[in-house]
């Protein structure tokens, strides 16, 4: 009888000696990557031979597990993933190079980029992609000239010129105003209000323009009458409706 209780204390000894605290035991977590930083090294431009399209280009990032890119052009909405094994070298480092449709001709688009993991999602790089078309000429301005019956009409050249190219050459580079190898074609269209009759014309091919004031003049018009002009710019890409510029010329009293 001595001896199995002696077995027995020795026994629950041993077993005293191997238990461990489970607070101990539990394997402890590893902890959660930190939120990759903002991309760096972005650009966007319409894709070269695919302008309906546009190239975003970014440098790899730390901790990045995948890429969003969202794209909207005021309407609709839509976000891709770019996952991080997507990368190429570029000069031995890991870069990204990933389009987006951009089909509209006369929408801007815009684009965020962000980097995301496990623990969320950077802030993103904003981007806005212009119109393939010109924007419409700026600081217009009407007045009669130095008779009753003279229109004279002023303005300054757009603040976009849109991009080269054309929908059978597709190729898209954006035209530099002070350096222009596009022409910029501007169709003026005077409206007699009355009737709504256009009543005369001008055109302007202008390859350089960036700075200063252009006038047109129109002449045999009635002081009685009121007049607009409608002025249409157009590239390469042509025109667009939502980019028509109206200038009142007031009738006389």
């Amino acid at each position: 009888m001595k001896l199995t209780r002696t077995i027995a204390a020795l026994s629950l000894s041993l077993l005293g000696s191997l238990a461990v605290p489970l607070s101990a035991s539990a394997a402890v977590a590893p902890p959660a990557p930190e939120v990759p930083p903002t991309p760096v090294g972005v650009h966007q431009g319409r894709a070269y031979m695919s302008p309906m399209e546009t190239e975003i280009r970014w440098a790899s990032m730390p901790r990045a597990t995948s890429y969003d890119v969202t794209v909207t052009d005021g309407t609709t909405s839509n976000t891709y993933s770019v996952p991080s094994s997507a990368y190429y070298l570029a000069q031995g480092y890991k870069a990204f190079a990933f389009r987006v449709p951009t089909p509209d001709k006369c929408s801007t688009y815009k684009i965020s980029l962000a980097a995301r993991n496990e623990s969320g999602v950077s802030k993103p790089v904003l981007m806005t992609e212009k119109t393939l078309a010109p924007t419409i000429v700026t600081k217009a301005s009407a007045t009669r000239g130095s008779a009753p019956t003279i229109g004279k009409f002023t303005m300054s050249a757009p603040h976009w010129r849109g991009y080269l190219g054309d929908p059978v050459r597709g190729t898209a580079w954006p035209d530099d105003p002070v350096n222009a190898t596009g022409t910029l074609n501007v169709k003026l269209e005077l409206v007699r209000m009355v009737d709504n009759k256009v009543v005369q014309t001008a055109n302007w091919a202008v390859g350089k323009w960036y700075t200063g004031v252009r006038t047109q003049n129109f002449f045999g018009l009635e002081a009685k009458r009121a007049y607009v002009l409608k002025v249409t710019t157009a590239n390469g890409w042509g025109s667009c409706s939502r980019q028509v510029g109206k200038i009142l010329l007031p009738r006389l009293p």
